[in-house]
Parts: structure tokens; C-alpha cells; sequence
């Protein structure tokens, strides 16, 4: 499933395959089965599980994927995996697995998922860290609109202001 022209994640997809890192791939596991659970993971359409560990395998390989545990439990309680690309990028930049675009002027966020308040906070905090551009660059993210899976929606920082700004 993987675009031969992006050799990241080729490699991933070769490594996975391999099986010569269990523990890696267990992880990437865990990761893809809290998204494939959860109600919104509906964005990538009709991926199966084998595809969704290779996207977060792919994700934790260019480190633009941020898991958030439950302080308590251990369990995860957040996802976001994210792409640098160009505002005229739409839904064929993931479906097609494009390399990321280092000078795009477009941070894509592609999945994000959070089981509560706080995790969602956290994602956000995270991603700012990793990716400070985020604050400068265009933000477009997949939603279920309309019925539409999906679908691509621009934002503005000000997303980054009104979650922060939610009540845990």
C-alpha cells in the first residue's frame, strides 16, 4: 500500500514485515487498535488494521506521531499523527503516502483522537513543542463533515487557543 517513491515508509512497511522487532511492532499495534476503536477514525475510510500499523509505524519513524498515556491506567488515551505539505495538498497527499514536504507552507492534521478533555489538551501542548511551526503555518485537518468522511477543513492558530481553553 505503500508509494515506493517514499522511502520512509517503505522501509517501515519492510521492517514491520520483517518481524525481526516484536516489540516495536507490538506498540505500533496497540497505537493503530485505540484509533481503529475509536468513533472518529472513520477519516481513513476503508484502511485495514495492516495499513493502520504501518501509517503509526510511519508516524513514530519521521516523529510526527504523539501518544498520550493515562497517568493512572497506562492505557492510551490520546493520538495525533500529522504532515508538512502544501495548502494545495488534499486527500491524495495520504491516500497516495506522499513524503512529507519539509518546506511546505501547510501543517495537515491528519488524525487526531483523544478519549477525553485532557489528552486532547496534551496532543495540542505536544504538538506545539515538536512542531512549533504550527503556529505559523496553514493548519488543514480530515473531519467526518456532513456525513462526508474525510473531509478537509482549514483552521487558524486560534484552534490551539479554543482547545487549550476547554474545561477538563
Amino acid at each position: 500500500m505503500t508509494n515506493p517513491a517514499n522511502k520512509l515508509a517503505f522501509e517501515v512497511a519492510a521492517a514491520i514485515k520483517s518481524g525481526r522487532q516484536p516489540a516495536a511492532v507490538c506498540l505500533f499495534e496497540e497505537i493503530a487498535d485505540f484509533c481503529m476503536n475509536d468513533a472518529n477514525f472513520s477519516v481513513i475510510g476503508d484502511w485495514g488494521r495492516e495499513v493502520v500499523i504501518q501509517l503509526v509505524g510511519y508516524h513514530m519513524a519521521k516523529d510526527t506521531l504523539t501518544v498520550i498515556r493515562d497517568g493512572d491506567s497506562g492505557e492510551i488515551a490520546g493520538v495525533n499523527m500529522w504532515y508538512l505539505c502544501n495548502s494545495t495538498d488534499g486527500r491524495d497527499f495520504l491516500l497516495n503516502w506522499e513524503p512529507d514536504t519539509p518546506s511546505g507552507d501547510t501543517i495537515l492534521l491528519a488524525f487526531t483522537f483523544a478519549s477525553n478533555t485532557s489528552a486532547f489538551k496534551q496532543i495540542a501542548l505536544e504538538l506545539i513543542r515538536k512542531e512549533p511551526d504550527v503556529l505559523i503555518k496553514k493548519l488543514k485537518s480530515l473531519r467526518t463533515k456532513g456525513g462526508e468522511d474525510g473531509v478537509l477543513v482549514d483552521y487558524d492558530v486560534r484552534l490551539f487557543n479554543k482547545i487549550l481553553k476547554l474545561k477538563d
